[in-house]
């Protein structure tokens, strides 16, 4: 498995730059947030939050650094999902309104698995651990 890793992070590192993942070392809390930051710059239309464990975080710390008319589309799960989250997101929209477009979507218990971020419906990036959870476990990465 080791060979495996290694060839990826010599994959990676020849890649150009809008296509790497980033790996993000435990406690690096400014890392994950600036590799997320890189993959939100990237989007034109919309930013869609794939992740059945999400709080407030998805809004106070996530949502927040998508530009200006960006949609950001969060999904969790009806059993997962912390009960924070949607007062924070109906807050979040009564402040900004159309110019920070936000929407929640909550999937059938168990529906969701996988943690993704998709960027206008062209690139997906597969998060290896709750966005909540970012720098306590490792990486984000592109499929």
């Amino acid at each position: 498995m080791a060979i495996l890793y290694r060839h990826q992070a010599l994959a990676e590192l020849a890649a150009p730059i809008d296509v790497r993942g980033a790996f993000i070392n435990t406690g690096a809390e400014l890392d994950g947030l600036a590799a997320v930051a890189r993959v939100f710059d990237t989007a034109r239309q919309f930013i869609r939050i794939v992740d059945p464990y999400l709080d407030q975080t998805a809004v106070t710390t996530f949502a927040v650094l998508a530009a200006e008319n960006i949609a950001v589309e969060l999904l969790s799960d009806t059993r997962t999902v912390r009960p924070n989250l949607e007062p924070m997101a109906r807050a979040f929209g009564n402040q900004h309104g159309a110019t920070r477009p936000l929407s929640l979507r909550l999937a059938p218990p168990r529906a969701l698995h996988d943690r993704l971020i998709v960027v206008d419906g062209q690139q997906v990036w597969s998060v290896t651990q709750s966005l909540k959870d970012l720098a306590a476990k490792d990486r984000l990465r592109r499929l």
